[in-house]
């Protein structure tokens, strides 16, 4: 539903359309059950639904019920990230606030400049060229090894680049409040799970939809483009053992940002238990949902 009366422009989504997934969901939680049939059908009520929302916000919690939707037919009883899921999506589409979009030549907003890398023994960085008064300054540090083995078992390299996305909006949230943030990462199966807000794999969906939930809150116009590794200056932070390399930052005046690092790791433990907990745990994650979205001014042509 769009509202073009005044400015700013809201899109939502109507009544009807939000009382037509509820009662799906609601029926699923309350029976205990979902059939595939059934779990297509709200698939794609909600994706839709999804399109008034800010950003990908919402995306990554249709993981479990593509998977149901795909499962045997005799596939009912609802697992406990099918259930987190499920409580995500109701509390997505009851709580979400209008979206409030601005036309292009309502005026710009300040455009920041960014740049994150990870690489495979879990260093991730983040270099940030913000707006006046703030300085362009980097940060970085090193994932624990058991956290990336919970990414993947095999090449977690693309949940390691996403992480260092959270990792950006975690240090430096002041600086990237309001603004369009022209974002360059270096690996393409990261840019491409940004940008749709959604993988295939269940643990790079959950930092998707991290990454989406504090772009949200922080009223951030993201867009994700691709750079090559070579050209990437958070190359650098992500390999302390070159150090001649840091003299790059010096000279472009970027200085180093702590990081709380076993704060940062907490938060991303948390976000990973959010659909692969207990039904218990996945009420408590979904419950702190209608907090972080707070869908704010969009300027389309700015977000992804």
């Amino acid at each position: 539903m769009v509202d073009l009366s005044a400015l700013p422009y809201t899109l939502s989504n109507s009544v009807r359309r939000k009382a037509g997934v509820l009662a799906m969901v609601e029926d699923a939680l309350s029976s205990g059950r979902l059939r595939p049939r059934v779990a297509g059908e709200l698939a794609g009520k909600f994706a839709f639904a999804c399109t008034a929302l800010y950003g990908r916000v919402g995306r990554a919690a249709l993981k479990p019920v593509y998977e149901r939707q795909h499962s045997s037919a005799f596939a009912k009883k609802l697992s406990p990230q099918l259930r987190a899921a499920l409580l995500c999506i109701h509390d997505i589409v009851h709580n979400a606030p209008s979206r409030v979009v601005l036309p292009s030549y309502f005026g710009s907003r300040p455009t920041t400049l960014a740049y994150t890398d990870g690489q495979g023994e879990g260093w991730i960085a983040a270099v940030i060229f913000p707006r006046p008064p703030f300085q362009p300054a980097y940060t970085a540090m090193q994932l624990p090894e058991d956290l990336c083995r919970s990414f993947a078992p095999r090449n977690p390299i693309e949940q390691i680049e996403t992480a260092a996305v959270l990792l950006l909006l975690e240090v430096f949230n002041d600086e990237l409040i309001d603004t369009d943030v022209r974002l360059f990462v270096d690996n393409i199966a990261a840019q491409g799970s940004l940008i749709r807000g959604f993988s295939r794999s269940l643990s790079q969906a959950l930092l998707c939809g991290a990454v989406w939930g504090r772009v949200a809150s922080a009223r951030v116009g993201l867009w994700v483009d691709r750079v090559e590794s070579e050209a990437n200056i958070a190359d650098v932070p992500t390999r302390p053992d070159k150090v001649a390399r840091f003299a790059l930052l010096r000279s472009l005046g970027v200085r180093c940002r702590h990081v709380e690092s076993a704060r940062f790791v907490d938060q991303i433990r948390r976000e990973l238990s959010a659909l692969s907990a207990s039904p218990r745990l996945a009420q408590d994650v979904a419950q702190l949902i209608p907090q972080r979205l707070l869908f704010a001014t969009e300027i389309p042509r700015k977000c992804v």
